[in-house]
């Protein structure tokens, strides 16, 4: 229909070019999710890749180098490289690694890494290759990490460390998938909009809008849901309920939390109802990725809640909502009041946000 309206005719083009380019896209998912681990999860591996990538930019003035790695964004990568001292578990992170790096032997030709196939190849195979990395300590010293903020390209490309060598090759290899994904993804914010437009002007009725980095507002109820025969959930949780959890993993609360809850009752955060502190509810309302955070307000919009999550059942609600099973979580504010006021004394923050402690 719009290839046959005359008034309409860029919109055709713009439609075709929008399937080739997520058809490229789609392509090489299988490549692009496996690369994204590799340069996330193996820790000491994006030590090396970021400390690769600052050397490299740092050949551009400030203003034309990638996000992320100009002067000002120094200071926050040493505080990540600072921070790795208190999380790095190697045991972990090798395991994580091996499993990465066996997924990557299953892709399609057409998906393949070259840089990790040809490490591979010349470390006498994953673990052997795996055994030569976590050998090396250099990065597991602070000291040897912040040596790479100060390390230029030559200095990288020079190293006979294990996970710098590596890091070079992959970085430089990915350097070039970054590129054609700019592309790309320039030539979508182009086409998108012409797509948006072809469908608002051909599909009849109200169109759902991309509202994607925009404010959202969701309107719904406190309630509960039956997921399956036998099974109810109620819409809210107490401190006396959590703390009848705690019996080991995953269940855990901070003992100075356990210590305030038998008093929780008569605290004036407490709720007459239900007879303790509230601490999650449960509401109707629509949610998804980057809705953490945000606030639940009541009708009279007084900010009731935070929220945190969604229910196991609603895992699809990015596609559907089912109004019987899709639910959003959210911290009970009073309990975020009461944790200030009874288990962390913090009358200096509850001043700030204006609310009398001694009421």
């Amino acid at each position: 229909m719009v290839a046959a309206d005359s008034r309409r005719g860029g919109y055709a083009g713009a439609i075709v070019e929008l399937r080739e380019l997520v058809r490229q896209e789609l392509s090489t998912w299988r490549r692009d999710r496996l690369v994204s681990g590799l340069t996330n999860t193996p820790r000491l591996l994006g030590v090396a890749l970021t400390g690769y990538h600052l050397a490299f930019e740092r050949q551009f003035p400030d203003v034309d180098r990638d996000p992320g790695f100009q002067s000002r964004d120094v200071t926050d990568i040493r505080d990540r490289f600072q921070a790795l001292s208190r999380a790095l578990d190697l045991p972990s992170d090798r395991a994580l690694f091996r499993a990465l790096l066996v997924a990557t032997q299953d892709l399609p030709q057409n998906q393949r890494i070259p840089p990790i196939d040809a490490w591979i190849v010349a470390a006498g195979g994953i673990d052997a290759g795996l055994e030569a990395l976590y050998a090396s300590r250099a990065l597991v010293d602070l000291k040897g990490r912040e040596r790479l903020l100060i390390a230029d390209r030559v200095d990288f490309e020079r190293s006979g460390d294990p996970w710098v060598r590596l890091a070079v090759a992959l970085e430089t290899w990915h350097r070039g998938v970054r590129s054609e994904k700019r592309a790309r993804d320039g030539a979508l914010a182009r086409v998108r909009p012409i797509y948006m437009d072809a469908l608002i002007q051909f599909r009849p009725g109200t169109i759902y809008p991309e509202a994607n980095g925009t404010l959202r507002l969701s309107f719904g109820r406190v309630e509960g849901y039956t997921p399956e025969d036998g099974a109810v959930y109620l819409p809210q949780t107490t401190l006396g309920g959590m703390a009848a959890k705690v019996r080991g993993a995953p269940f855990h609360a901070p003992a100075r939390v356990l210590e305030e809850v038998p008093n929780a009752p008569r605290s004036r955060w407490s709720d007459p109802t239900l007879g303790d502190v509230p601490v999650d509810f449960l509401t109707t309302l629509d949610n998804t990725g980057g809705s953490s955070g945000s606030p639940a307000m009541n009708a009279h919009g007084a900010l009731v809640g935070i929220t945190f999550d969604r229910n196991w059942e609603a895992v699809a609600a990015d596609w559907m909502y089912d109004p019987a099973l899709t639910r959003s979580i959210h911290v009970d504010v009073r309990y975020l009041l009461w944790s200030l006021d009874q288990v962390e004394h913090a009358g200096v923050l509850l001043a700030e946000m204006g609310v009398d402690r001694g009421r």
